[in-house]
């Protein structure tokens, strides 16, 4: 009997708890965050859903942000949950009634009688609020005659820095026609060997000479410096 008592008793104080049978899994010190509401995701398939399907009040911060000041994240208006609507509005309300005239004439244009349309044919959307300016008038010879010759703007075109730029065409083969032949330019280099200072300078070979496969470390990189 003292056993069943204590189980009776424990059972009354677990009972009076705040945790309920079927609930979802709660992580300290906050509930899932759709707790008892149709959208809750811990749900098993087969759970009897006419225990919570009762509408749950909305925290504040769905609506109104997660701080005072209306900058917080809430949710977005596509939310299931969000009081808000999504931005489609219903047909009854897409008619000419309430689509206001700036919008059906940035969109659509109007159509005249005479079956043209007067402010947009079509391609490319006009801006009401950024327009060209008037530059001059209709010329039947050119076509247009520029009148106000300042409000034209001018672009400069692109100037590229000789310094900076990365490809200086022909320099390998002016570095090879340099080293062929350093008498040009360059002061007389004395007639070297090979064997201490500077090369011998180079002697036109024979048109019938055979070439020799290895070229000199010199003749093969001419791009190192």
């Amino acid at each position: 009997t003292v056993s069943v008592l204590y189980w009776a008793t424990s059972a009354m104080l677990r009972r009076s708890c705040a945790w309920r049978w079927g609930e979802a899994p709660r992580t300290y010190p906050f509930p899932k965050p759709f707790n008892r509401t149709p959208y809750d995701e811990d749900r098993h398939k087969v759970a009897r859903r006419s225990q919570f399907t009762e509408r749950q009040a909305a925290p504040e911060w769905m609506t109104k942000g997660s701080d005072g000041f209306g900058t917080g994240v809430g949710l977005h208006r596509a939310h299931p949950l969000s009081p808000l609507e999504g931005n489609v509005q219903p047909a009854e309300r897409r008619d000419g009634q309430n689509v206001s005239l700036i919008f059906r004439a940035t969109t659509s244009g109007f159509r005249h009688p005479s079956g043209s349309r007067l402010y947009f044919r079509g391609g490319k959307v006009p801006q009401p609020n950024s327009h060209p300016y008037l530059t001059g008038e209709p010329c039947p010879v050119y076509g247009w005659r520029i009148l106000d010759h300042d409000v034209v703007r001018k672009f400069e075109a692109p100037v590229q820095d000789k310094e900076k730029v990365t490809y200086k065409p022909y320099v390998a083969q002016h570095e090879a026609r340099l080293y062929e032949d350093r008498s040009g330019d360059a002061p007389q280099l004395p007639a070297g060997d090979g064997a201490g200072g500077a090369p011998p300078p180079a002697k036109p070979k024979a048109p019938g000479g055979k070439q020799p496969k290895d070229k000199p470390l010199l003749k093969r990189l001419f791009f190192w410096q």
